[in-house]
């Protein structure tokens, strides 16, 4: 199972923001750069170098919003051997297998996974911008954590009552 958690309606509407925003920051950038070091008498090193940074932010952004610089997939894959997901398009990727995971906590704003070396992994349901992906997402780990005999929020299937 794969799920995009960012279909193109919502990643072209971000990139259109980030573009505007882009904009923005280019010509603030420049326009504080440009007054910081001909308009003025002195020159203020700390308003130079933060327009600078406004500017550089602003081509970045630009850069982002048209695809110079791709931006990695939000996206929720579940298999039978692991789980993988990236909840923004800056954030780090986690995979993890189901013979790591010890217990599955789902609630309404989060599933916390519990690994064996005692390390806890967070999937925010707040990240996933549609509730009905979100409520997908979790039915499907629900179903998956019984399935693999991994405990879901202190309930663990016995393989007697699954074969039964």
């Amino acid at each position: 199972m794969y799920i995009n958690l960012y279909p193109n309606k919502e990643k072209s509407k971000t990139k259109k923001n980030l573009l505007l925003l882009g904009f923005f920051f280019f010509a603030g950038g420049a326009y504080a750069f440009f007054r910081e070091t001909v308009l003025q008498d002195t020159i203020r090193v700390n308003w130079v170098i933060g327009a600078v940074v406004i500017f550089i932010a602003g081509i970045l952004s630009i850069f982002m919003a048209t695809d110079r610089i791709w931006l990695k997939d939000a996206y929720f894959s579940m298999q039978p051997d692991y789980i993988k997901f990236r909840l923004s398009f800056f954030s780090k990727e986690h995979m993890l297998r189901w013979s790591q995971i010890q217990q599955v906590r789902i609630s309404k704003h989060f599933v916390l996974f519990e690994l064996n070396n005692q390390e806890q992994v967070e999937l925010k349901l707040g990240a996933i911008q549609s509730d009905d992906v979100a409520r997908q997402v979790t039915s499907s780990l629900r179903l998956a954590a019984l399935d693999h005999q991994i405990a879901v929020n202190g309930v663990k299937m016995h393989e007697h009552t699954i074969n039964s």
